[in-house]
């Protein structure tokens, strides 16, 4: 019984120390992706949508089950999973001085998207949606999904 008791708790040190250690890695990705990329607040995106001028497109970068949550109403959305980008995004937005504005549902992959991007796709024009979705309905801007519109009510 002793030796199973010693077992389980190196176990479960060992998997903190990993995820711990993890953790400091995807800190460091953040950290780099979001001084190298730029920034868009939800102010200053709500500007540029109200913009009838502005020529940008907007990329979804969730997961595709996470897209039926909505999204903001912007004339250009692309949707292609994080995952996906590489394989996708040449094919579907052939201009790499485009305005790209990428969002996720938290504000945490999108720079790590727009980062890959920028850096390993070339594209010259890239910003991330600080706080994503959720940011943008905390900001009190609405979204659109299968229901209409939905607003937070603080």
């Amino acid at each position: 019984m002793k030796k199973i008791f010693l077992i389980c708790i190196s176990t479960l040190l060992l998997v903190t120390v990993v995820n711990a250690s993890g953790h400091s890695e995807t800190k460091k990705l953040m950290k780099a992706a979001k001084t190298s990329i730029k920034a868009i607040s939800p102010k200053d995106l709500n500007a540029l949508i109200q913009d009838e001028d502005a020529e940008f497109y907007m990329l979804d970068v969730r997961e595709p089950h996470m897209w039926e949550e909505g999204t903001m109403d912007a004339p250009e959305d692309i949707k292609i999973a994080r995952g996906l980008i590489e394989f996708d995004l040449p094919n579907q937005l052939k201009d790499k001085d485009a305005l790209i504005i990428v969002y996720c549902r938290s504000g945490k992959g999108a720079p790590l998207a727009a980062k890959t991007i920028q850096d390993d796709l070339g594209y010259t024009n890239v910003r991330y949606l600080i706080g994503g979705i959720q940011g943008w309905m905390d900001a009190g801007y609405s979204i659109f999904n299968h229901f209409g519109e939905v607003k937070l009510v603080q």
